[in-house]
Parts: C-alpha cells; structure tokens; sequence
C-alpha cells in the first residue's frame, strides 16, 4: 500500500497514571481524571514540598509522549496533507504546546527526575510513566506494597461531556528484509512468534526464570489476557489500551520529535515565546518532509 514498509506489532508500551495511595489519603486527594484535576493536585503538592511527574528527558532526549497525549486528547494530529506536511502550525497543536511548556515554566515540573525512586520515597507520589514501570515498582520497592496503583492518564473533557484518555505508544515490530533468501520461511516465523500461544508462553517462560520485573509487554492484545497480571491491575491496563494511538511515520518524519525538543527548549530555558519557537521549527520540519519525499518520488 503506497510502498510503505510494514511490520507485525511485537512489543508495545504506553503511559498510564502511577499514585501512591497512602500519600493521597493524607493530603485527601483522588487520583486525577482530568488535566483541571492535575493542576489542582500540582498546586496541592508543591504547598507539601512535593511534585507530580510528566515524563519529559529521557536520556538527554525530550520525550515527546506528553505533548503527544495533549495533542490527540484535543483532536490534534502530527502531520496534515496527507503526511505531506506538519500539522504542528495548527491553532489546536499551538495551544497545546502552550499547555505542555507551561508545566515546566509556570508550575516548574522537574525536568529532569528518577521517577520510580522518588516514587518510592514519596516525593513525587503522582506521575505519568510507561506500564512497565509497574515491573520495576513491584521488584525494587516492597516496602510500599500495597500502598500505590495505577489507573488510566488524565483526561481532555469533550463537547458532550466524555472525557478522551488518549495517549501514544511505542511499538516494536518484526519485519522481512527485501533481500531476505527466504522470505516464506521468514513469514512463517514472524506469525509464529506474534501468535498469542507463543507470546503468552514467552511471556511467562521469562517471569517464571526472571520473576515480576521480566513481565513481557506484548503487543498481542489476547496474549496479554493470559500474562499473569493481578485482575484489578490488568482491567485498568486494558482500559488504557482502548486509547492506545501510534506516532506517525513519515519520510523525513525524524526532523518533528527533534525540532519539538528544540523548539521545547526555545521555551522553557530561554524563556522565548512559544508561537514563534513552534513555527519556526515547523519550516524546518516541513523542509525535510519535502526534501524526503522528493528523494522517494513521492508527491509533494
């Protein structure tokens, strides 16, 4: 289909919403179901010497998973045309960029921060991260057993009063290389290995010699069902999931998570205004994407 490049969903993970119940307790607060909520619970916090967590570094590297989570939230989109160009000048991205910069400079989020030991410790008792930060909460911090859980992200109220919960994933795939001898046999091994017998078995196989922290996080939606996840836990997982939307891929498409982290730090360190820094990046993502599909022969 228009010579795309396709692969079979292997690995998938996104962000849920960790709470350290027992904290919440004290200060009498619930769990956040919208982003009001969060910003109530951000000014709660920070009066207790305490702070909520928005992933936003991740190995030097902005993560864009929170803008992207606002953005489709408010029915915004990463390209435009087709995938000809960045829809990242559209009134909607705009604002949501103001939003997402704003955490930082107004509400002075951590930008950088070890969310799962301050987790722990309770400094940071509210956060969004991936799932599978769940695996390392469970083996790495006993003590707080039974004093934290996670649920579905805040929410973006829509016109008839439903609440979207979208957030986006990171997926792994498995391909078959154009110049592969055997591409039969390759096929055959690629749907084996994402069957969810095989998933589920694989699944397990790595808990049972690597216990709670090796919990595999399939892309198979039924082998997920069969993974030894507490019921309550895997119901809240399930619910995210029905959110659950991809990045686009685009040619040329790596330009818009660098020129989002740039036009970020426009922001947030030198204090320049957040129109002007988003739309000047949007010329340079939009440069590349032309630049690409020329090479690729595709209309632009």
């Amino acid at each position: 289909m228009k010579g795309g490049v396709y692969g079979l969903p292997e690995q998938q993970i996104f962000p849920v919403l960790f709470y350290r119940k027992d904290i919440l307790d004290e200060l009498r607060l619930e769990p956040p179901k919208t982003w009001d909520d969060v910003y109530y619970i951000i000014a709660v916090l920070k009066k207790k010497n305490l702070d909520f967590y928005l992933p936003v570094s991740s190995n030097n590297v902005i993560d864009i998973s929170a803008y992207a989570m606002l953005l489709y939230q408010n029915n915004g989109e990463f390209y435009t045309d087709g995938g000809k160009r960045s829809a990242f000048d559209s009134e909607i991205a705009i604002d949501v960029f103001r939003r997402w910069t704003q955490f930082y400079t107004n509400y002075k989020l951590p930008l950088q921060a070890d969310f799962i030991n301050r987790f722990r410790t309770g400094e940071i008792p509210v956060g969004i991260a991936p799932y599978t930060t769940y695996n390392t909460l469970v083996v790495s911090a006993p003590e707080i057993k039974g004093l934290w859980d996670f649920t579905v992200v805040p929410g973006t109220i829509q016109n008839d009063g439903t609440l979207r919960h979208d957030v986006a994933s990171t997926t792994t795939a498995v391909i078959i290389l154009k110049n592969a001898k055997d591409k039969e046999a390759a096929w055959k091994f690629i749907k084996w290995w994402t069957d969810k017998e095989t998933q589920v078995r694989f699944g397990r196989e790595m808990e049972a010699l690597m216990g709670e922290a090796a919990r595999y996080p399939t892309a198979n939606i039924e082998a997920l069902e069969e993974l030894p996840w507490p019921l309550n836990d895997y119901r809240n997982l399930a619910e995210q999931w029905k959110w659950v939307r991809g990045y686009p891929q685009v040619p040329g498409g790596y330009f818009t998570g660098r020129h989002l982290e740039n036009a970020f730090r426009k922001v947030v360190n030198n204090g320049e205004n957040y129109r002007e820094a988003l739309l000047d990046h949007v010329i340079y993502i939009n440069d590349e994407i032309r630049v690409k599909r020329q090479e690729f022969n595709l209309p632009y």
